[in-house]
C-alpha cells in the first residue's frame, strides 16, 4: 500500500507555475518616487516622479515558471501546515491532494501532493528540476 510522503500535520513549502516577476526602479527619480529641484537657496520644490508616478519604479512580468510559494509582498517562502488529505481517484489517475490550514480546509485551495515538499531545498531543486525540463521540452 502506498504511503503519502506528507502526512496530517505536516509544516510544507509549496511549488506552482506561474509568471515571474521583479521590480525595476525608476531611472527618473532612482527609485525615490519624488524628485526635487534647488530654485535658490531658501526653497526646495518637490513633485511626485511623472514617470512612475510615486511607485518608485514598476512591477515587470517574466516568463512563466516553477516557483517557490512566498509570502505576499516579501521574498520569505510560505510554510503551511497540512490540515487534510484526500486521495483524489478517477478513471485516468490517482492523485494524492492537501489542504492548508492557513488556506482554509473544505473552503480554501487544494493542493497536489507532488508539489508540496518538506524542506526548502526539496522544493526548490523541484523547481530547477521542472524548469529544467520546460527548457528541453521548448
Amino acid at each position: 500500500m502506498y504511503t503519502p510522503k506528507i502526512k496530517l500535520g505536516d509544516k510544507v513549502y509549496l511549488i506552482y507555475r506561474g509568471k515571474v516577476s521583479k521590480f525595476v526602479v525608476c531611472q527618473f527619480c532612482n527609485g525615490q518616487g519624488i524628485i526635487s529641484s534647488n530654485f535658490n537657496i531658501d526653497h526646495k520644490l518637490t513633485a511626485r516622479c511623472p514617470i512612475c508616478h510615486g511607485e518608485g519604479g514598476k512591477k515587470e512580468w517574466g516568463d512563466t515558471q516553477w516557483q517557490l510559494d512566498i509570502i505576499e509582498n516579501t521574498n520569505i517562502p510560505a510554510l503551511y501546515k497540512v490540515g487534510k488529505l484526500q486521495l483524489e481517484t478517477t478513471k485516468k489517475y490517482e492523485k494524492w491532494t492537501i489542504m492548508c490550514e492557513e488556506t482554509g480546509i473544505e473552503s480554501g485551495s487544494c493542493y497536489y501532493m507532488e508539489d508540496a515538499f518538506l524542506t526548502i531545498e526539496e522544493a526548490k531543486a523541484e523547481c530547477d528540476k521542472r524548469n529544467l525540463t520546460k527548457v528541453k521540452e521548448s
